[in-house]
């Protein structure tokens, strides 16, 4: 018997719906598909170009090898090891305060808070753009040609195997999240001086931050501290300001905890209660140095922070 002309027509139609489902969720999966390559091929592409930036400053300021010939630092100033000798002896201090397997504490700490009433108010240098200048850099100063480049140069860090970046300070803690050291938009970024710092790095507390990227660039080798012997064999972070000052610095702790503004919340001042992410640093230091990057968690305020004391 012959199926009815109008069941066949019903049946046409329902697969002629079906094949019109099929093809548009598969042109929604391509579009997402060639959405995500797009998405890999332009941050790759931003990656790259943001490592080529600051490789090539790195070839043209090789901080470390200025320290040792005498170009940076005073005539005959003493290698990194020399310099730190007393606190490379000290055992890097490890504060396992949450139990956990990788030694590392959490949690914000309790601490005295400064009056920002109190604090004078730093100067901050305009950032809206990098002029150009035809003045030649001062043959005392082979890090004057950065400060031309961005006069928002403020120095270098450099901690070996692990960082080799300049130092920027902005008009405010923005500025430098997506633009590189050069002034090119990038998610790079640059790494930066909070911004209520004084450039010369001569406050009690110092704060750096930078990117924890997925390349590997920027703060994310800070996250091999959460190692303790990782700590223990790369403890050392060399400093040099935009004027030649060499400051060398020693990492006694890293610890992972929720976002805060860490110079509100920390204070050295003689009538203040030493904070606790102090207590263990080397004996007599005064001043100190926080790196801050973000760690990509569930938790968006989680971050981690690598502290060191100056030391030389």
């Amino acid at each position: 018997m012959k199926e009815p002309s109008k069941t066949k027509k019903a049946r046409s139609r329902s697969l002629r719906k079906e094949h019109i489902v099929y093809a548009a969720l598969v042109m929604v999966g391509l579009f997402l598909v060639g959405f995500a390559v797009n998405d890999l091929l332009t941050g790759e592409l931003e990656y790259t170009a943001a490592r080529a930036e600051y490789e090539s400053l790195r070839e043209l300021y090789p901080v470390m090898s200025m320290i040792s010939s005498g170009i940076i630092g005073p005539p005959g100033s003493a290698p990194l090891q020399d310099a730190a000798e007393e606190a490379a002896a000290r055992v890097p201090v490890w504060v396992p305060e949450d139990g956990s397997e990788n030694g590392l504490a959490n949690g914000p700490a309790d601490g005295p808070a400064f009056d920002p009433a109190q604090e004078e108010a730093l100067p901050s240098p305009d950032s809206g753009g990098f002029p150009i200048s035809d003045l030649p850099a001062s043959p005392d100063d082979p890090l004057a040609e950065l400060g031309v480049m961005n006069p928002d140069f403020i120095g270098w860090i450099y901690i070996e195997g692990v960082l080799d970046y300049p130092v920027v300070r902005g008009r405010d803690n923005d500025r430098y999240l997506n633009v590189t050291f050069k002034g090119t938009n990038n998610p790079s970024g640059a790494i930066f001086m909070d911004h209520r710092n004084s450039k010369g790095f001569d406050d009690p507390v110092c704060v750096l931050f930078g990117h924890n990227m997925r390349d590997g660039s920027m703060f994310k080798a800070l996250h091999k501290y959460s190692s303790k012997a990782f700590l223990e064999e790369h403890p050392d972070i060399v400093i040099v300001t935009a004027s030649g000052d060499v400051l060398y610095y020693r990492i006694f702790m890293a610890k992972y905890e929720g976002s805060r503004d860490l110079l509100y919340d920390l204070s050295l001042s003689e009538n203040s209660a030493n904070p606790p992410e102090f207590r263990d640093a080397p004996d007599g230091a005064s001043r100190f140095l926080i790196l801050s990057t973000c760690t990509n968690s569930e938790d968006k305020e989680e971050r981690l922070r690598v502290i060191a004391a100056l030391v030389g």
